[in-house]
């Protein structure tokens, strides 16, 4: 075939640029698992904009990426890192910002909702607490949208098929679901979530008060209460006391 005159000849492959290591189809294998869930307490926040749910994404994977980033930086305190370390650990896990060597989080996530999902408004209730307190109206303004418990959805993630990195992935999903929750104010226990499917296998049973160190230590693996030889300027779980209540003024 002739080309027109003014079209230039396709560059030689031997020309082209290396290809980002982030847009290379090959790559490492993936170890794939997911968990069922469903939010027993409101949902406040959560979505791009402060105070604000997503109405597109009910459930965002963005935001599951970050509550996960944050747990699994809390459970190394006894990790003997620099900070340099740390941080490399944490950009070639989780991401960081792009540059010409890429910036992709080795962790995809992806969010599947469940038709018994309710996504109503829930009523405020102050007198018991103060967990959704920044979802009153101030000023006579509307007030702050949140969703009802009761919304199930499913998270799928994909790891590096390695040893090292499924375990502590895995760890931080289960920190996650133990201490944090979805959205904001969780350490209020707004967001809150339970295990559905499979409970077992996420959930450790702490019935026996006398034993709660050393289930958690079997269901993590390590004892994640475990205070390192140093002193961390971010927040872990080195170091902290686990409190269970049989009501809900124990957690107040």
């Amino acid at each position: 075939m002739i080309l027109p005159r003014g079209i230039p000849n396709a560059p030689t492959l031997g020309t082209m640029p290396i290809a980002l290591e982030k847009t290379r189809r090959s790559g490492p294998s993936l170890h794939r698992f997911f968990v069922d869930l469903e939010t027993t307490t409101p949902i406040l926040g959560g979505g791009p904009v402060t105070r604000h749910v997503d109405d597109v994404d009910t459930i965002r994977a963005p935001t599951i990426r970050g509550h996960l980033r944050f747990w699994w930086r809390a459970l190394q305190a006894g990790r003997s890192w620099s900070a340099r370390e740390m941080y490399a650990e944490e950009a070639r896990l989780w991401g960081r910002a792009a540059d010409e060597h890429g910036g992709r989080s080795a962790v995809e996530i992806s969010v599947e909702m469940k038709p018994a999902g309710m996504q109503g408004s829930a009523e405020l209730n102050l007198r018991n607490g103060y967990a959704l307190w920044p979802a009153r109206a101030p000023n006579d303004e509307k007030e702050a949208p949140r969703y009802k418990p009761g919304m199930r959805f499913r998270i799928n993630v994909a790891v590096p098929d390695n040893t090292k990195d499924l375990l502590v992935v895995r760890n931080a999903v289960r920190a996650w679901l133990l201490f944090g929750g979805y959205g904001s104010r969780t350490r209020r226990g707004v967001g809150s979530l339970t295990v559905y499917n499979y409970k077992k296998d996420w959930l450790p049973d702490l019935y026996d008060e006398s034993s709660v160190r050393e289930t958690l230590r079997s269901q993590f693996d390590l004892d994640i209460f475990s205070q390192g030889s140093t002193t961390r300027s971010y927040p872990t779980l080195g170091g902290s006391v686990f409190l269970l209540g049989d009501n809900e003024k124990d957690a107040q």
